[in-house]
């Protein structure tokens, strides 16, 4: 927060932007609509600590703005989408707020780690064998984080906390291959932990053993020939209604 208006992507942006003034209503502190001038550099305390009315701190007590739509009131649109992110999550929903994970003074995590913070609420995803393993936490499957071309401005940062089908296939491989041998790994079939440990063991890479990556082409290949079957039925069936239609207006005529 405090430095805000002196990082380096920040300042070099802002330069080739020609220094709107309006970047300094979240960057700096106590600016003004009507002269484009602020008083500090970077997020300060009485953004966050202030009194009601203004009125002298003591012995006036000092209110905290703890609630997330303060944190939103910066973090928020096309290059800072963090708060309308939670708005539509299941954190919003439960009124977890961004103070219940983020420590605002350092910008770090109330328990230090991703997964500690998140276990604080979710024990049982922490005991996932497959998923927590030492390369991954909670965010590399929940917090996927997008820059638009520049590299700069952050697009996209996971605070919704869905999980996008594409971070999925960074490990699994083809999604749809695993879609059509789920049932076979929930039954336990021979070729389940082969594919279960081949996934794990090569994180990142979609391998797979020679005998998993078969009996997948299998199952894909016959769930195409059930999909090509249905096309061409369908198709069928449009080619005798559209002769159908034609013999009908002929005999009307």
């Amino acid at each position: 927060h405090a430095q805000a208006s002196q990082n380096m992507n920040f300042r070099e942006e802002y330069a080739r932007l020609r220094q709107p003034t309006f970047c300094m209503g979240c960057h700096g502190s106590g600016f003004s609509e009507d002269t484009g001038a602020f008083l500090f550099e970077g997020v300060v305390c009485s953004n966050c600590h202030f009194t009601e009315n203004n009125i002298e701190h003591p012995p006036a007590p000092m209110v905290i703005a703890s609630d997330s739509q303060s944190c939103g009131a910066c973090h928020n649109g096309a290059h800072a989408p963090s708060y309308d992110e939670w708005l539509g999550s299941g954190h919003a929903a439960a009124s977890i707020d961004c103070v219940d994970c983020h420590t605002p003074h350092n910008n770090g995590l109330r328990q230090g780690s991703v997964n500690d913070t998140c276990g604080n609420c979710h024990v049982e995803a922490t005991l996932d064998p497959v998923h927590m393993g030492e390369d991954l936490d909670c965010k590399s499957c929940h917090m996927r984080r997008e820059t638009d071309a520049s590299g700069i401005h952050v697009i996209a940062t996971g605070h919704d906390m869905s999980i996008d089908p594409g971070t999925c296939a960074e490990c699994h491989g083809n999604v749809h291959i695993l879609s059509a041998v789920r049932a076979g790994v929930i039954e336990g079939t021979e070729e389940a932990p082969g594919v279960a440990a081949s996934v794990h063991s090569g994180a990142g890479s979609g391998a797979a053993s020679p005998q998993a990556t078969t009996e997948d082409e299998r199952a894909v290949e016959a769930q195409q020939n059930v999909t090509l079957g249905i096309i061409g039925g369908a198709l069928g069936t449009l080619v005798l209604v559209a002769i159908g239609a034609l013999i009908l207006r002929r005999l009307r005529a």
